[in-house]
């Protein structure tokens, strides 16, 4: 089940969460912090999205900000951390292409690690300067 956390629920949950946003950034360069993306969903322009599975009981976590462009807006998926990518993965992918054709994107855009590179290409993603990108269509 992927589902989008209200401010109420981050902001109630955040001692829960905000261990999964930091071991994602740790494999960054400094760029965000938990702490700006939980700033980013109490103004709205991140969000938060929880992902859990019954059958092998893993929660996972990830965080979104959409990215306005001359042209087109992005969905940038910026961290994703947690258990259970094969239990989970392909619904999370179909929630955040589902979310960002709703809310008018042209692109999903994943920032991450080269591993994902792997798991992404076959769900019609390419590698882009290390950040994975789809068209929505």
């Amino acid at each position: 089940m992927i589902r989008s956390l209200s401010q109420e629920e981050l902001a109630e949950r955040w001692k829960e969460i905000k261990p999964y946003i930091d071991r994602a950034t740790e494999h960054g360069i400094g760029e965000t912090s938990s702490h700006d993306m939980f700033v980013g969903a109490m103004n709205g322009t991140y969000e938060c999205w929880e992902a859990f599975d019954d059958q092998y009981n893993t929660l996972s976590f990830g965080m979104a900000r959409i990215n306005r462009f001359e042209g087109h807006n992005q969905l940038q998926i910026v961290t994703a951390a947690g258990d259970g990518w094969d239990a989970y993965g392909p619904e999370a992918l179909r929630y955040a292409e589902e979310y960002a054709k709703d809310i008018g994107c042209k692109y999903v855009t994943i920032w991450g690690r080269l591993g994902w590179i792997k798991k992404l290409k076959s769900y019609g993603y390419k590698h882009t300067y290390s950040v994975m990108t789809k068209e929505i269509k």
